[in-house]
């Protein structure tokens, strides 16, 4: 497991863009031909056509999502989405295409495979809560994650695991102790022509406000998601929750103080089961042919195996996100060693009472490279 690259975006919301943007200018091209290579048609997708309709699917999301995004947190998000755009040198529709991404692979229902455990401080060895991820997504965007420590007047300081065309981020912590973790999520509810937040945005906006569980599941609540996902939440009092979001539902889960709260990407809730994507389901169109929850099916059969009674160290927990089954890794254990489409490309642990981040680049059996706190944070 190698070190994710640091940036620093602080300022106004536009000046935030605007440095993220600047450190990632190089990347854009790079990151467009890793799409490109993906296996979802009989043959490659050119560049320049990838690219010209990648601007033109975050184009139209944009003009359908513009409005909402004005109004949202007075138009926060909309500005570092222009300051970003700026700095990568690129259109906003550009960038707000490659947002969109989890609209897209939502509605093709690609078999991803995230784990998100939260475990309560009586399992831990230290008396404190952890949230602990994997991040599985194709292999092709491990060399861009990186870790971005936000900061301004309008926000609360944060450190997040995201991509440098992301407004928003899929894991992170805030300097008021509030973890959270995204997984996507596979619903029939969906609608592109619903304006709504992507699920990234939602993530990035309570670490933006949030200090606690209970205020973060109040916005998860009032706010219009665009895909199906899964909100691991667990703040520094030791509160912990898994929101389970799509389009029309939003339903909280949670365990009792003895049990790790875990979410893979598979609704448990009853009323969102009755809106998810039915167990048994393979994908048509582009990316063809994927079983959608084999990977889901198969790791919350494995979990009563390995779910800890025990209290736990950071090593413990580590293992738990590196398993590889009975059978060795494969493409459905916890830790996926998988194909073009799916790969665990970063492990993290965040300790909300230290408000740090360890998180490496590579598979969760793999040492962690390197560990981020928030500035002022006691250990």
């Amino acid at each position: 497991m190698t070190a994710l690259g640091l940036v620093s975006a602080k300022g106004s919301p536009r000046e935030r863009g605007l440095l993220q943007g600047r450190d990632g200018k190089d990347r854009v091209s790079h990151m467009v031909a890793a799409l490109a290579a993906l296996p979802l048609a009989a043959r490659p997708i050119p560049k320049p056509l990838l690219r010209g309709a990648l601007s033109a699917i975050g184009e139209s999301y944009l003009t359908l999502h513009r409005g909402l995004l004005r109004r949202h947190r007075r138009g926060r998000y909309l500005e570092a989405l222009e300051g970003l755009a700026c700095g990568l040198g690129v259109r906003p529709g550009t960038v707000y295409g490659f947002n969109a991404f989890e609209i897209e692979s939502a509605n093709l229902s690609f078999r991803l495979g995230c784990t998100a455990l939260a475990i309560p401080s009586a399992l831990s060895r230290a008396g404190r809560p952890w949230l602990a991820y994997n991040h599985d997504f194709p292999p092709s965007f491990a060399p861009f994650l990186l870790v971005r420590r936000g900061t301004g007047p309008d926000v609360r300081q944060s450190l997040t695991l995201t991509y440098p065309m992301l407004v928003g981020a899929v894991a992170g912590v805030n300097d008021a102790g509030l973890a959270m973790t995204v997984n996507q999520a596979f619903a029939t509810d969906l609608s592109r022509a619903r304006p709504a937040l992507l699920s990234t945005l939602l993530l990035q906006t309570c670490l933006d406000e949030c200090a606690s569980v209970g205020e973060a599941v109040a916005v998860l609540r009032r706010t219009p998601c665009a895909t199906g996902a899964l909100f691991t939440l667990v703040d520094a009092a030791g509160e912990r929750a898994v929101a389970e979001v799509s389009a029309t539902h939003v339903a909280v889960r949670r365990e009792p103080e003895d049990r790790v709260l875990s979410a893979f990407n598979k609704y448990r809730l009853p009323e969102l089961v009755a809106v998810e994507v039915p167990v048994g389901a393979v994908t048509t169109g582009l990316g063809a042919g994927y079983d959608v929850h084999s990977v889901n099916v198969e790791r919350e059969a494995r979990w009563p195996e390995i779910e800890p009674h025990a209290a736990l160290d950071r090593e413990g927990i580590r293992r738990l996100l590196a398993d590889h089954g009975r059978e060795g890794p494969s493409m459905n254990t916890i830790c996926c060693h998988g194909d073009a489409m799916n790969w665990t490309i970063a492990s993290a642990i965040i300790d909300p009472v230290a408000r740090t981040l360890d998180v490496g680049r590579g598979p969760a059996c793999e040492e962690h490279a390197s560990s981020h706190a928030l500035e002022g944070a006691a250990a």
